[in-house]
C-alpha cells in the first residue's frame, strides 16, 4: 500500500498547488513586509509586482498569477506523471515555491548573499528544467537504439 507521501507526490493536482501557495505567500508578504506600494514600486524587482501596486490591483493580480501557476503545473504534471522524468516536474514546482517565498522574505532580510541565494534558485530550476531535457533526449535515443540492436 502506498504512503500518503507517495500518493501526494504522484497526484500532479496537489503538486500543482505548491508555486500557487508560493505565490500567494510571495504577494501576500511583500505587501506587508515593504510597508506599501510606494516601497513595491520603489524597490521591489519583479515588474509585474511594481504594476500591480502602482495600479492598486496587487491581489487581483495575484490571484490570476496563481490560478496560471496551478493550471500550468497541473497541464506539465499531467504531461509527465508516467514518464522518468515526472520527479523532475516535481522537482521544479517545489522550486518555484520556495523561490517565490524566500523572495517575499528578502524584504526583512535585506542581504546581498541572500539576494542572490534567490537568484540562485532560479537559475537552479533552468538546469534541473535542462538536465530533465538531457535525460530524456537520451532516454529516447537508448529506446530507438535498443529497437535496431534487436
Amino acid at each position: 500500500m502506498k504512503g500518503l507521501a507517495d500518493k501526494i507526490f504522484y497526484d500532479p493536482r496537489m503538486i500543482a498547488l505548491m508555486p500557487s501557495a508560493g505565490i500567494i505567500i510571495d504577494y501576500t508578504l511583500t505587501f506587508i513586509f515593504a510597508g506599501g506600494s510606494g516601497n513595491i514600486m520603489m524597490y521591489e524587482f519583479s515588474p509585474i509586482m511594481r504594476l500591480s501596486a502602482a495600479s492598486g490591483l496587487i491581489f487581483p493580480v495575484m490571484l490570476v498569477i496563481a490560478g496560471f501557476y496551478y493550471f500550468a503545473a497541473l497541464t506539465g504534471l499531467k504531461v509527465l506523471l508516467k514518464s522518468a522524468i515526472y520527479p523532475f516536474g516535481v522537482a521544479i514546482a517545489t522550486i518555484v515555491m520556495l523561490t517565490h517565498i524566500m523572495g517575499a522574505f528578502s524584504w526583512i532580510i535585506k542581504n546581498q548573499a541572500y539576494a542572490y541565494t534567490v537568484f540562485g534558485m532560479s537559475i537552479m530550476m533552468i538546469i534541473i528544467a535542462f538536465t530533465a531535457f538531457l535525460y530524456s533526449a537520451l532516454l529516447k535515443k537508448g529506446a530507438m537504439c535498443q529497437k535496431y540492436i534487436q
